[in-house]
C-alpha cells in the first residue's frame, strides 16, 4: 500500500510537471514514464543498496560538450534562438566568430577579401541586426549599424546566442535578429584553467605583389582562477591574429550604346578594370573579468574588452575607360546579338597603385550586480561601449598615352582577351597622370559612443501557469560622428619615376592583362607630390537618447534535469 501511495504521489508530481512543459517535451516525458512505471517496485527494494554504491561521474568535454551546451540553451530559451558554445576554453569551432555564426540555420556570412566579416540573419541586410556583449548593446565600426565581426576574436568568446524573435529582456534588439556574444564566468569553472593556442597559415597564391605577405599567424592565451574560498574569480584573455589577404579582381563596366566608333543600337563596354589586391589584417584583443560572489544571494561582475584591428591593403593594376569622354574609339568590330564582342580600341590605359589603411578600435566595459532574495532577482547593470575608426585611401595614377587594344569577349573563357600594343611596365614611357588625374586621398574618421544603465526585477513561481514575471527599465545615450576628408592632388615636376621607388612589374596574368608598372606608394607620394590638405566634406553627427521600460510574463515552464 505504501508502494502504491508512493507511486501515486510520483505520478501526481509528474502530471503537474507535464502541464508546465512544452508539447514536445511533454510527449517525450510521457513516453519515458510508460517504460519507467514497472521499475518503481524494483527501485524501492534496491534503494538502500544504491545509496551505498558510489556514483560514477561522466564528464563530457570537447566538441560534444559544446554541442550539448548549445542544445541546452535552445531548450531553455523562451523565444526562438540559435546557439553555439566553445568546445573548450578559448576554442570555438571555427577560426572566427563570424564563421561560427554562419554555421547556424538561417545565418550566412558576407566575406571581405576572403574573411567572414558581416552576418546576415534570414537573408536580410547586416544593418538590420545588432550585437550585444554579455547582454549589453555594442557600437559598430561602420557608418551604419552594420557590425563587423572580425573585430571580435573567437578565442575570447565562450558562447553566442542568436535571437530570431523579439524578446522583452533584450536591449537594443535588431529588426532581423540580435546576436549576444558571451565571455566566460570565472566562478563557473571548477579550478584554475590555463589555455594556450598557436596556429600558422600560408596563402596558397604566395606573394602576389611587391611587399605582400604570404604567411600569417594566430595565437591566444587565457587564464582563469578563483581565490578567497571561491568567492572571487578572475579571467584574463589575449588573442593576436595576423592574416594575409589576397584578391585577384577583373571587372567589365556596363555595356552601353553611343560610344565612338560603335554603330547606333550596338552596345559596347564602358571600360575594364584588372586589379591585384594584397595586404594583411592585424588584430589584438584583450578581455578581463572580475567576479565576486560573497554569498549565494549576491554576485558582482566587472568585465572589460578591448580590440584593435589594423587593415593594410595595396591595389595594383590597370583601368581603361572606353567611353567617349576619354577619347577612346572602337574599330573593326565583331557584332553578335547587338553586342560588340570583339574588335580594336584606341584608348588610354591608367596604371594604378593605391593603398588603403584602416585602424579600428573597440572598447567595452560593464559592471553588473545581481541580488537574489527567495524567489526575487534584482539586477543593476551599467556599461560603456565606444569605437574609433580612422581610414586613409591614397590613389596614384599614371599612363603613357593612347594605344591600340585588341579585345575578344567571344573567346570561350571566363575572362576576355586583351592585347595591348604598348608596354605598360616601361618606366621610361610611363609618367604620373592620366584620365583619372594625378592623385586622390580619402580619409574618413568615425567615432561612436554608447552609455547605458539597466535595472530589472524578476519573480519566479514554482507552481501555476506562470513561471516568472519580470519588470525593467533601460536608459541609453549614443553619440555617433563622422568626418569625411578628401581631396585631389597634383604632381610636382614631370611625374617620371626614379629608379629607387620602382618595384618589379606587377603580374596581372591572373586577370588576363599584361604586366604593369609597380612602385613604392609612400616613396612616390613624398618624391612626386607636394604637401596636401584634405577638405572636410559632409561631416555629420547623431545623438540618440532612449528610455525604455519593459514587462514580461513567462507562461512556459521547463522541467530541470
Amino acid at each position: 500500500m505504501k508502494m502504491f501511495t508512493h507511486k501515486q504521489k510520483q505520478m501526481s508530481d509528474f502530471s503537474n510537471a507535464v502541464l508546465r512543459m512544452t508539447p514536445i517535451a511533454a510527449g517525450c516525458a510521457i513516453l519515458l514514464s510508460a517504460s519507467a512505471g514497472s521499475a518503481f517496485a524494483q527501485q524501492a527494494d534496491t534503494v538502500k543498496n544504491d545509496a551505498a554504491t558510489p556514483e560514477n561521474v561522466v564528464v563530457v568535454t570537447g566538441i560534444r560538450r559544446g554541442i550539448e551546451a548549445a542544445i541546452s540553451v535552445k531548450k531553455n530559451a523562451s523565444s526562438i534562438v540559435e546557439a553555439i558554445s566553445a568546445e573548450d576554453i578559448g576554442k570555438l569551432p571555427d577560426t572566427s566568430i563570424a564563421e561560427s555564426l554562419a554555421r547556424l540555420p538561417g545565418l550566412s556570412a558576407q566575406r571581405v577579401n576572403g574573411q567572414a566579416q558581416q552576418i546576415s540573419i534570414r537573408g536580410t541586410s547586416g544593418d538590420l541586426s545588432t550585437v550585444t556583449l554579455n547582454g549589453r548593446e555594442q557600437v559598430s565600426t561602420s557608418a551604419s549599424r552594420t557590425v563587423e565581426y572580425d573585430q571580435y576574436p573567437s578565442e575570447l568568446i565562450s558562447a553566442a546566442t542568436v535571437y530570431k524573435t523579439g524578446d522583452a529582456s533584450l536591449v537594443g534588439q535588431g529588426l532581423s535578429g540580435t546576436v549576444d556574444l558571451q565571455t566566460v564566468s570565472p566562478l563557473a569553472f571548477g579550478g584554475r584553467t590555463v589555455a594556450l593556442n598557436a596556429r600558422g597559415e600560408r596563402n596558397s597564391l604566395g606573394s602576389v605583389s611587391a611587399g605582400a605577405p604570404s604567411t600569417g599567424n594566430r595565437f591566444s592565451a587565457s587564464y582563469i582562477d578563483q581565490f578567497a574560498n571561491r568567492t572571487i574569480g578572475v579571467a584574463l584573455g589575449f588573442a593576436h591574429s595576423d592574416k594575409p589577404n589576397v584578391n585577384n579582381f577583373f571587372e567589365t563596366w556596363n555595356w552601353v550604346d553611343g560610344i565612338n566608333g560603335v554603330p547606333a543600337g550596338v552596345k559596347a563596354p564602358q571600360g575594364i578594370k584588372g586589379i591585384v589586391y594584397s595586404g594583411n589584417s592585424k588584430r589584438d584583443g584583450v578581455i578581463a573579468v572580475l567576479e565576486w560572489r560573497p554569498s549565494k544571494a549576491f554576485t558582482s561582475t566587472v568585465d572589460a574588452y578591448h580590440s584593435k584591428l589594423e587593415q593594410n591593403e595595396v591595389r595594383r593594376g590597370i583601368e581603361v575607360p572606353f567611353e567617349s569622354w576619354s577619347g577612346a574609339k572602337f574599330s573593326d568590330l565583331t557584332i553578335v546579338n547587338g553586342l560588340a564582342v570583339a574588335g580594336n580600341i584606341n584608348a588610354s590605359p591608367v596604371i594604378r597603385n593605391n593603398s588603403l589603411n584602416k585602424d579600428s578600435e573597440i572598447t567595452a566595459f560593464g559592471w553588473k550586480n545581481k541580488f537574489t532574495v527567495d524567489q526575487w532577482v534584482a539586477i543593476a547593470d551599467v556599461s560603456h561601449s565606444s569605437a574609433n575608426i580612422h581610414e586613409k585611401l591614397i590613389e596614384i595614377n599614371s599612363g603613357r598615352g593612347a594605344g591600340n587594344i585588341a579585345y575578344n569577349y567571344n573567346n570561350g573563357k571566363d575572362i576576355p582577351t586583351f592585347t595591348f600594343s604598348d608596354n605598360l611596365a616601361d618606366p621610361a614611357a610611363v609618367a604620373i597622370g592620366g584620365k583619372f588625374g594625378d592623385g586622390y586621398v580619402n580619409a574618413p574618421a568615425l567615432t561612436d559612443k554608447l552609455n547605458s544603465l539597466r535595472l530589472s526585477l524578476k519573480r519566479d513561481f514554482e507552481d501555476g501557469a506562470i513561471s516568472s514575471v519580470e519588470f525593467g527599465v533601460n536608459y541609453s545615450k549614443r553619440d555617433k560622428t563622422k568626418e569625411h576628408l578628401e581631396t585631389g592632388f597634383d604632381k610636382v615636376g614631370s611625374g617620371t619615376f626614379a629608379s629607387t621607388v620602382l618595384n618589379a612589374p606587377q603580374n596581372l596574368s591572373s586577370v588576363g592583362l599584361p604586366d604593369s608598372l609597380s612602385w613604392d606608394i609612400p616613396a612616390v607620394l613624398g618624391a612626386n607630390f607636394g604637401p596636401y590638405k584634405p577638405a572636410v566634406l559632409n561631416p555629420w553627427g547623431a545623438t540618440k537618447k532612449l528610455v525604455a521600460d519593459r514587462e514580461s510574463v513567462n507562461r512556459l515552464c521547463q522541467i530541470k534535469s
